[in-house]
């Protein structure tokens, strides 16, 4: 059991602790809501989660985190609490995505994760020009546009 925990396969607890580590510090860093820092990496994992089907269901990252942000926020007495919740819970999503997804989908966002890694590892990089080398989609959420009158 030891063994299968610590090993270095994409199904070890040990390997995919280092890998979330790893992801909070890689790509360009953000600051969310309240000081809470995120990463480019913890996006390029978000993005190609939903790129590969990872969250059970087939549901993307942001609606399969939806459940996770309405029982925190009911958990919280305190706003920033829930704010918190609502910045954390998509990349709680995004990891239990990856660590449940099958092994040919977890195959293909390692592929995604080590192409982000790489490129962000370069002089002019940014998350932006990453994405677009590893085709992955921006998951930030955009303004819906305005309807003609």
């Amino acid at each position: 059991m030891v063994d299968k925990a610590c090993s270095t396969k994409a199904s070890s607890v040990t390997f995919i602790e280092r890998l979330f580590t790893e992801l909070a510090e890689v790509g360009e860093k953000k600051e969310e809501v309240f000081n809470l820092e995120t990463s480019g990496g913890q996006d390029a994992l978000k993005e190609s989660v939903d790129k590969h089907g990872g969250c059970p269901g087939d549901k993307t990252v942001k609606d399969y985190s939806t459940q996770c942000g309405a029982d925190c926020d009911k958990a919280c007495m305190d706003p920033t609490c829930t704010d918190h919740c609502y910045v954390d819970c998509p990349y709680m999503a995004a990891r239990f995505g990856y660590i449940m997804a099958t092994p040919t989908n977890k195959k293909a966002i390692e592929q995604d994760i080590d192409c982000f890694k790489h490129c962000a590892k370069e002089k002019d990089s940014s998350d932006n020009k990453c994405r677009d080398t590893c085709k992955l989609i921006s998951s930030t959420p955009t303004p819906a546009p305005a309807k003609a009158a």
